[in-house]
């Protein structure tokens, strides 16, 4: 289950923490990848999935799975689609997440709960944003929080 434009993910307090130094940090709201490697953002890694569009597969490749994400998601899913990452009937929902991210360049807030193969249900709120790469934009940041 997805709670698309979560007040519940918004008003979370890592997320909005998070959030906080993000327009701290930048005007537009568009984080850079050079940003991310500030010193201020250290502490949030271990929570943040970033993903990038394979056009060709109209797809998304993770590119990094932060260290605590394993704990929610079952294994650390860095070089996977999400096509492979067993999210069944949510797999294209969480797809056109990413999507509507990068179609209007602006973050997005939340919830839902999954469940992993015999893993206990997990809630969880995110912010999911595009992430700059130099001068293009065909990445997502999602900064996610389990209850």
């Amino acid at each position: 289950m997805i709670v698309r434009d979560s007040l519940k993910a918004k008003e979370n307090p890592v997320i909005s923490e998070f959030i906080q130094l993000v327009e701290e940090t930048v005007a537009d709201g568009v984080l850079s990848f050079s940003d991310l490697q500030e010193k201020k953002f250290m502490r949030f890694w271990r929570r943040f999935l970033i993903a990038e569009y394979v056009e060709d597969k109209n797809d998304f490749k993770i590119v990094f799975f932060g260290t605590e994400l394993p704990f929610g998601h079952s294994k650390d899913w860095t070089g996977y689609l999400l096509s492979e990452m067993d999210f069944g009937e949510s797999e294209d929902t969480i797809r056109q997440l990413h999507l509507d991210v990068l179609n209007n360049n602006k973050r997005t807030f939340n919830s839902g709960t999954f469940k992993w193969s015999g893993r206990e249900y997990k809630e969880w709120d995110h912010v999911k944003m595009p992430l700059k790469r130099g001068d293009r934009i065909i990445e997502t940041l999602t900064y996610v929080a389990f209850e």
